[in-house]
Order: C-alpha cells, then sequence, then structure tokens
C-alpha cells in the first residue's frame, strides 16, 4: 500500500471503530496507555494522525462502568495496602519507644 491508501485506512479503523462505540453506547480503551476515550475524543485525537501498524488493535471498545469498577478496585486495593504499611509504621515505632523506655 502506498502512504495515502495506509493513510486512509487508518482513518477508516479509527471511523469504524468510532461508530461501533457509538452504536454500543461504549467508549474507547488505549490498553497501552490504560486510557479512556469517548467515541468523539477518540475520533478528534486519532483521524489525523499519521498510519502505524498494529495501532489499532491496542484499542479496545469497552463499557465505561467496567473501567469505573476496574478502578475502584484499585483503589481498595491501594488502601489495604496503605493501611498495612500504616499499622507496619506505628508498630515499628511503638517498639522502638518501649525499647528505649525499658532502656534496650
Amino acid at each position: 500500500m502506498n502512504e495515502v491508501q495506509l493513510q486512509t485506512k487508518h482513518w477508516e479503523d479509527v471511523q469504524k471503530l468510532m461508530s461501533k462505540a457509538l452504536a454500543n453506547n461504549a467508549w474507547i480503551f488505549h490498553t497501552v496507555t490504560k486510557t479512556w476515550y469517548s467515541p468523539e475524543e477518540f475520533f478528534a485525537k486519532f483521524s489525523d494522525k499519521p498510519y502505524k501498524e498494529g495501532w489499532i488493535d491496542e484499542h479496545n471498545m469497552m463499557y465505561p462502568y467496567s473501567g469505573i469498577q476496574a478502578a475502584n478496585e484499585q483503589i481498595r486495593k491501594i488502601q489495604d495496602k496503605k493501611a498495612d504499611f500504616e499499622k507496619r509504621v506505628f508498630a515499628y515505632y511503638q517498639n522502638k519507644l518501649r525499647m528505649k523506655i525499658c532502656g534496650n
């Protein structure tokens, strides 16, 4: 394919994914950067970008609610890790203080 054909293919790929997302009331998720785009944002941002082989395969049509659920789960895991860390730090310094008071 020549440059014009490749660019046309890219535009068609972007248009097709945007249309599919619009028809399904979904958004587009970039699996590499973990970025969400509304169908309109996706088209506006990428329709005029240069063609790159395999680029469109890094994007999936997904329902945004699943992304919100996944983000909430990640936040919960981070909060759990933070709480565990806080407990360890508190216990560490509490133990240090006891040792200092006891003269050890």
